[in-house]
């Protein structure tokens, strides 16, 4: 009796492979990439005032993963799936009414990534914009004053 099994030496075994493969990355990449939009992240309740907070602020063109995230794949990755899972974790267990934030969201270098300095050594700046006499120091953190240009002033 001859016995069937997994055969390794067949070139159909690794077409089929191969198939299963780029399906599931392609599954992978496509959840990737719509779980990434805003409209995504808009459709919970708690998200919401964010998101049109954000697409009203002056930040708009700016991917959220911009500043949400650390630079590069696997930053985005950290973000998108880390970050991610615990929101919608959240948002099924605790059904909170807004955001639940346990850190600093956006830390300052980020914001530096984009914004160049002041020649007086104040806090940062768009670069077409001047500081005024009173801005803090640069080791505070933008979002603190800032915030509402981000994501729009809340009603």
């Amino acid at each position: 009796m001859e016995r069937r099994g997994l055969d390794w030496h067949r070139p159909s075994f690794w077409i089929w492979t191969a198939v299963v493969a780029a399906a599931i990355l392609g599954v992978m990449l496509l959840a990737l990439y719509f779980t990434g939009e805003p409209s995504f992240c808009g459709s919970c309740h708690e998200m919401k005032p964010e998101v049109n907070g954000w697409r009203a602020g002056t930040h708009k063109e700016v991917s959220c993963f911009a500043c949400h995230s650390n630079p590069g794949a696997i930053g985005y990755l950290q973000a998108h799936v880390g970050d991610g899972l615990r929101d919608v974790w959240v948002h099924f267990t605790r059904r909170p009414d807004k955001i639940v934030v346990n850190s600093p969201i956006v830390p300052q270098s980020r914001c530096l990534a984009c914004h160049a300095e002041t020649p007086k050594g104040k806090a940062p700046v768009y670069p077409t914009q001047q500081a005024h006499p009173d801005h803090p120091p640069k080791d505070s953190n933008c979002t603190e004053c800032h915030r509402d240009k981000i994501h729009g002033e809340k009603p």
